[in-house]
Order: C-alpha cells, then structure tokens, then sequence
C-alpha cells in the first residue's frame, strides 16, 4: 500500500522582498552660484546602485547633494555710502558768520572697486549771531585824571633829577674850596721862610 510522500510542500510568501535604493557615483561639479564674495558650487548623484524597489527605502538626501565654497573668488565691489551729518558750531561768537556740517563716506567706505559716495561731504550755510559788543571809549573827565597823574610823574621825576645835580654841584664845590685852601697855606709858609732869611741877613 502506497501512502505518498511523507511531507507536502506547498509555496508561500510569493512577493518579492523590499529592495533599498544605494546612491550611485557622484557627477561632475556645477558651476559656482556667484561671481564674486561667497559662493557654493555643488554636485549630485542618483539613488540608483540599487534604484529602490518593491517598497524599498530610497536614499537619504543628505546622501545624494554635496556642497562646497567655491575657490579662488574676488571680493565684491563695495560702493560707498554716506554717515551721518555731523554739525559745527558758527564760525563766530557774535556778528555774521558761516555754519557748517560734514559727513563721512564710510558707512561702508567703497573697497574692491567699488563706487565713491555721490554728492558733497561739507555743507555751509551763513549764521547771524547776536551783536558783538561795541568797544567803550574812555570819558574826558578820565582821561584828564590820566594827564594829570603823569604830569606828577613827570614833576617828581624833575625834582629827582634836580636834587642830583645840586648834590653834585655842592661836592665839586667842596673839592675845588679844599684844594684852593691848600694852595693859600702852601703860599704863606714860602712868604714866612723868605721873611725869617731876610732877618738873618740884617742881623
């Protein structure tokens, strides 16, 4: 008696397995998204070493994108731009004078090229303050107390010179009053020696 085969096979299971997609070699690198300054330039590739299949996970897309900065760029032209006015006082305290207010083109300032600051660094306009002050001559009565004042220097400084004088005066005329009188003594000696020898000679 025949029984058949001890086991049955029977298939199951018959759909094909999830396939996960796997990035492929990387292209070539595009070009730089700028001319100058900071740029990126990248380059991609495609999810398809395997392509996912059968309700398979595609790749990452951190995996299929790299970025880089691009190498060898200039920097950017700058063109300058203006500060803020600044403001000066008048150019006088009193009277008419001139006001001015400057500005700076550093805000930026141009570099790499870049264009100058259009119009003027320095404004001016006139100021009219309040009057000066006028100069205030001296009265008569004052000027007749100065005259006065320095006739009195003037008179005292004569009387000084006059004492002087007559200091000197006095001094040469007791010099000259010494020396005559020497002279007189020195005459009367002589006549007294001459008498004495004549009185000799009689006796």
């Amino acid at each position: 008696m025949n029984f058949g085969a001890p086991y049955g096979i029977e298939l199951c299971n018959t759909h094909h397995c999830p396939v996960d997609g796997m990035p492929g070699g990387w292209g070539a690198w595009g070009t730089c998204d700028h001319t100058c300054g900071n740029g990126i330039m990248e380059r991609r590739r495609q999810c398809d070493s395997p392509k996912p299949a059968y309700g398979g996970r595609m790749c990452l897309s951190g995996l299929l994108v790299e970025k880089v900065a691009c190498p060898d760029l200039k920097p950017c032209p700058i063109d300058g731009r203006w500060g803020e006015w600044k403001d000066q006082a008048c150019s006088v305290t009193c009277g008419k004078g001139i006001y001015k207010r400057t500005r700076a083109c550093n805000s930026p300032k141009p570099e790499h090229g870049g264009k100058n600051c259009d119009g003027a660094a320095e404004e001016q306009k006139d100021c009219d303050m309040k009057e000066c002050p006028v100069p205030t001559t001296p009265k008569k009565e004052e000027k007749k107390e100065e005259k006065k004042e320095d006739k009195k220097e003037e008179t005292k400084e004569e009387k000084k010179e006059e004492k002087k004088e007559e200091k000197k005066r006095r001094k040469e005329g007791r010099e000259e009053g010494r020396q005559k009188g020497g002279e007189k003594g020195r005459e009367r000696g002589r006549e007294k020696r001459r008498q004495e020898r004549r009185e000799k000679r009689r006796s």
